[in-house]
């Protein structure tokens, strides 16, 4: 309530704070990407005959345009564990389910696992899936969810998964 107190409480907070440090260090970097190649794919397929583009998780029109008249959108990589690139291993999703889906899917092993067999183990192109404590559905164009159940056929350590999971969905 008193102005001129707080102005010199805040200059005696910063007389007192720390000064900012850096440090150089080791990182591993990704050097073999695909996203912007993924981007462009993403786009084509989710994008109808209008022109609007549609998240792959709320099925809602992406939620604005950038400057040069495309619609933002992230290319979220299915996992980071996927050992090969290719562009069907990754979702095209708004920003608020981008940072759902990493949170409570791609940072959880045991609801990727559950989503990998699930996408191996149905036949449709609209896969369940739980979200923290929402489920939704993850809706594929047919040509996205068949090219990603080939990668995950192919890259998959344990096929029997997919078989279990297809018993439990009949």
């Amino acid at each position: 309530s008193n102005p001129q107190r707080r102005d010199e409480k805040v200059a005696e907070e910063i007389v007192a704070a720390p000064e900012k440090q850096f440090e150089t260090a080791n990182r591993s970097v990704r050097v073999s990407k695909t996203g912007v190649e993924a981007k462009t794919w993403l786009r084509r397929q989710y994008t109808d005959d209008s022109g609007q583009m549609y998240c792959q998780m709320t099925q809602q029109v992406m939620p604005f345009r950038k400057r040069n008249g495309e619609h933002y959108f992230e290319a979220v990589e299915i996992s980071n564990d996927v050992a090969k690139e290719h562009r069907a291993v990754y979702l095209a999703l708004s920003p608020v389910a981008a940072a759902k889906y990493k949170e409570f899917v791609k940072s959880d092993a045991e609801a990727l696992t559950a989503f990998y067999t699930t996408i191996r183990a149905t036949t449709g192109n609209e896969i369940p899936l739980k979200v923290g404590d929402e489920r939704v559905i993850v809706r594929f164009t047919d040509q996205h969810v068949r090219d990603l159940r080939t990668v995950l056929a192919k890259l998959d350590p344990h096929p029997e998964l997919a078989e279990t999971v297809a018993g439990c969905l009949d």
